[in-house]
């Protein structure tokens, strides 16, 4: 619905209005500014500025632009809850913007001596998938998951090395992922972030980052987001590398 430009163009603020309309995409386009004004906590003025960055006039127009998107997707297949937010993430997925992304990216992982995944939680599990799958292309990688790992051990044993760091969180607000970024800042280490907002701590910490824009959800002190953006982005840049490799020989 949104390009990658203007998703990475919102605010925190901005970015919460949008997750209530992708939520609630067949019941926005049905309301009056003030009731999604006060469904998002924000002023009119806000709304208003937030249809200007899509695009519309107002406030108006961005209902009707919404509504044509609803009508686009329900004439095809309906859609259970959240899974809009997957459905954008794909529509979007080879931008031109993220594609110079990946590019960049890619470039930078093919060069390096070592590529470490870090994921603490539900992404440790993704973390050690994404070594394996780089290792599987011929690359030293390695898994971190315990966020108390001595990052000193690296930096003695590393000094000449092209390091490059992939934090993967879907939050982007994990205290020791945070803390492991700041020290891999010092040792040097290229560091890159698979998160799901570029205005996240990790988003704005990292060299670059990747947002995917789906949202953390929980249930009480359950993490059940979904995954499936970060193995998406995984396996794409380890398909980028191998093209590279394989355009050199």
């Amino acid at each position: 619905m949104f390009d990658y430009e203007i998703l990475t163009s919102f605010n925190e603020l901005e970015h919460e209005i949008y997750e209530y309309i992708i939520k609630n995409l067949e019941a926005v386009p049905f309301m009056r500014i003030r009731e999604l004004a006060e469904a998002t906590h924000v002023s009119t003025a806000t709304i208003l500025r937030f249809c200007k960055k899509t695009g519309c006039e107002g406030y108006s127009e961005f209902k009707i632009m919404l509504k044509q998107y609803a009508e686009s997707r329900r004439g095809s297949f309906q859609l259970k809850k959240n899974s809009f937010e997957l459905l954008h993430f794909f529509e979007s997925f080879y931008s031109d913007e993220y594609n110079q992304i990946a590019q960049k990216i890619a470039e930078q992982l093919y060069l390096a001596n070592q590529i470490i995944f870090i994921g603490v939680g539900n992404s440790s599990s993704i973390a050690l998938y994404g070594s394996r799958y780089f290792a599987n292309i011929g690359k030293m990688s390695f898994a971190i998951t315990d966020p108390f790992f001595p990052i000193r051990a690296i930096s003695e044993r590393n000094q000449n090395e092209k390091i490059v760091v992939i934090f993967l969180t879907i939050s982007g607000e994990t205290k020791e992922i945070l803390q492991l970024q700041e020290q891999f800042h010092i040792l040097g280490a290229k560091t890159v972030s698979i998160t799901s907002s570029k205005n996240s701590s990790i988003g704005q910490l990292t060299d670059d980052c990747i947002p995917f824009y789906l949202k953390n959800i929980r249930d009480k002190d359950i993490d059940i987001s979904s995954q499936i953006a970060t193995v998406a982005w995984i396996e794409r840049l380890g398909r980028e590398v191998l093209e590279i490799q394989q355009s050199v020989k």
